[in-house]
C-alpha cells in the first residue's frame, strides 16, 4: 500500500501514467521540513528514497504495480514517477484529467521544470504514433506537445531539462543503418533540435545536466572494434569537449545517470544494478552501493525537503563588501538576525536564510548581485529584497498574488522599491489614494504586520509569516 500521505495530481493514461506525490521529507524519516540530499530510485518496480551512502532505504510506493523513472521536485517536497496502474487500487482514488490515450500511452520518467510548474515527458504521436515529447503542469493541467520527430528520430526518450530551463536534452535513433541512439539538445519549446553526439555504431544514453548547466553526462557503450566498454562520459551543452570521464566497476549500465545536488559526484548504474558514485572531477570511485537482491534502476538525486539554506555570501554575492550592515528575519523562528562586516565573528548571526526569508542591507555603494539565478540592482543606502524571484513570472507581480492566503491577514505592509530608492506602503483600512504599495518588480521584498501567524499558500512556496512584524522575499 503507498506510504505517502497526500495525493497532488495523476494523470492517466491508458496503463500508464505520471503521478506526483506530496510527502514531509526529513533527514531522519519522521514528518518534517529539514532539507537534506537523496537519491530516489525505482527498485524492483517500486519507489525507494535512501541516503547517498546507501543508508535509510525506504520503500515509499510498494503497491505491486510497474513504478519507475522517479523524479524530485526542485523544492523537495514532492516526487513524479511513470506509473502502470488502474484508476484505483488500495482504496485510493486517483484523479483523471485525461483520457486521451493517443497522446499519452508509453509514458516513461516526467522531470521537473527549474520552477517545479510543469514536467515534461515522453508521449506518443497524434500523427504516427511513435514516441514524441510532451509537458504538462504538475496539476495535469495544459498538456503540450513540443516535439514530434515524426520519421526522422525512432525512440526519443529520458528528456531532461536544463537547470535555466531553456534546454531539453534527449536521446534517440537518427534512424540510419550505422546509428544507434544518440544525445540531442532542442529549445524548451521543442524547436532547434540538434544532435550533440552523432556516432556511428554507438549508443549514447541517459543524457543528465550538471547543477550548473555547464556540462551534460551521459552513458555510452563502444563497439567491439574499441574494446566494448561502457562508460561515464560528460560533455559541453554544446556537444564539445566529449571525453569519458570514468570507466565503473564491470563497465557502466544504462539504468540512469544524475549528478549530486552541489555538482561534485555523478552516480550512475554498474555492475548491472548496483549504484556507483563517481567523483564528477577526477572520475574516481567515490562509492559502489550493491543492490542486494532488488533491481535498481533510473535514479535521481536531489534534495528532499527543499534545498539547504543559502550562505549570505552567496545570497549577497558581489555585493557583500559594499555592506555596511544587514538585517534579516527569521521567519520560522521569528527572530531577527544581523551581519556587520566590522563585528567579530562570534556576533555574527546573519549567517544563511532559507527559501521566504529576506533582508534589510545598508550598502556603501550602488551594486548589483551577480551570483545565483538573477542580476539584483542595489543601491547606497537601505535596500529591502528577497533573494530568490518569484519563479517562471516576469515584470511585477501583484501585492494580492504575492502574500496570497495571508493578504487578508495584513495590517500594514511596506516595501522597497530598490530602482526608485522609494518606500511604499498599503493599509488595507486606508483610502485608496495613500495605498502606494500595489507590486514590486522582482528583487523586492515586504516588511510586513499580520495580525496572526499565517501561511502564504499561493506561488511555488509556503512562506510562515509569524505574528506583528515579518521581513521576507516573495520567492
Amino acid at each position: 500500500m503507498p506510504k505517502w500521505s497526500s495525493l497532488l495530481s495523476t494523470l492517466f493514461v491508458a496503463t500508464s501514467a505520471v503521478v506526483v506525490l506530496a510527502h514531509p521529507f526529513s533527514s531522519d524519516g519522521v514528518s518534517g521540513q529539514t532539507p537534506d540530499d537523496k537519491i530516489v530510485l525505482e527498485c524492483s518496480l517500486d519507489i525507494c528514497i535512501m541516503n547517498p551512502d546507501g543508508s535509510g532505504k525506504q520503500n515509499l510506493i510498494d503497491d505491486q504495480k510497474s513504478d519507475t523513472d522517479p523524479e524530485l521536485s526542485p523544492d523537495g517536497t514532492r516526487i513524479a514517477w511513470a506509473a502502470t496502474q488502474p484508476a484505483m487500487y488500495d482504496g485510493v482514488e486517483r484523479q483523471q484529467p485525461d483520457r486521451n490515450y493517443a497522446w499519452h500511452r508509453n509514458i516513461a520518467g516526467a522531470p521537473w521544470s527549474p520552477d517545479g510548474s510543469r514536467l515534461v515527458y515522453v508521449c506518443v504521436s497524434p500523427v504516427n504514433f511513435s514516441n514524441a515529447i510532451c509537458t504538462i503542469n504538475a496539476d495535469g493541467s495544459d498538456k503540450q506537445l513540443i516535439y514530434d520527430p515524426g520519421d526522422d528520430i525512432l525512440q526519443v526518450r529520458q528528456p531532461d531539462w536544463s537547470p535555466d530551463g531553456s534546454k531539453i536534452a534527449f536521446q534517440g535513433n537518427p534512424l540510419t543503418f550505422e546509428h544507434d541512439d544518440d544525445i540531442f539538445v532542442m529549445d524548451a519549446n521543442g524547436s532547434g533540435v540538434v544532435n550533440l553526439t552523432n556516432t556511428e555504431e554507438r549508443t549514447e544514453r541517459n543524457a543528465a545536466w550538471s547543477p550548473d548547466g555547464t556540462k551534460i553526462a551521459f552513458y555510452s557503450s563502444r563497439p567491439s572494434t574499441e574494446g566494448g566498454q561502457s562508460a561515464l562520459y560528460t560533455m559541453n551543452p554544446d556537444g564539445s569537449d566529449r571525453d569519458v570521464l570514468a570507466t565503473p566497476p564491470n563497465g557502466a549500465g544504462a539504468g540512469g545517470v544524475t549528478w549530486s545536488p552541489d555538482g561534485s559526484q555523478i552516480a550512475i548504474e554498474c555492475n548491472v544494478d548496483d549504484l556507483c558514485v563517481m567523483d564528477a572531477n577526477t572520475g574516481d570511485l567515490v562509492r559502489q552501493l550493491p543492490s542486494g537482491a532488488e533491481l535498481w534502476s533510473t535514479y535521481h538525486w536531489g534534495y528532499a525537503g527543499g534545498p539547504p539554506p543559502l550562505p549570505i555570501e552567496d545570497q549577497l554575492g558581489s555585493c557583500l563588501d559594499n555592506v555596511n550592515i544587514a538585517y534579516g528575519r527569521d521567519n520560522a523562528g521569528n527572530e531577527w538576525l544581523a551581519y556587520e562586516p566590522e563585528a567579530p565573528v562570534f556576533l555574527q548571526t546573519l549567517h544563511e536564510f532559507g527559501a521566504g526569508s529576506g533582508f534589510l542591507v545598508n550598502l556603501a555603494t550602488d551594486c548589483t548581485i551577480t551570483s545565483g539565478v538573477n542580476n539584483i540592482p542595489l543601491y547606497a543606502g537601505w535596500n529591502l529584497f528577497g533573494w530568490r524571484d518569484v519563479l517562471g513570472q516576469q515584470g511585477e507581480v501583484e501585492l494580492e498574488d504575492q502574500l496570497g492566503a495571508c493578504f487578508g491577514s495584513t495590517n500594514i505592509a511596506y516595501g522597497h522599491d530598490n530602482q526608485s530608492k522609494t518606500w511604499l506602503a498599503f493599509e488595507p483600512g486606508a483610502p485608496d489614494f495613500l495605498q502606494t504599495l500595489h507590486e514590486l518588480a522582482l528583487g523586492g521584498g515586504y516588511l510586513i504586520n499580520v495580525t496572526a501567524g499565517c501561511v502564504i499558500s499561493d506561488g511555488p512556496n509556503n512562506v510562515p509569516l509569524a505574528g506583528g512584524w515579518n521581513l521576507f522575499g516573495w520567492q
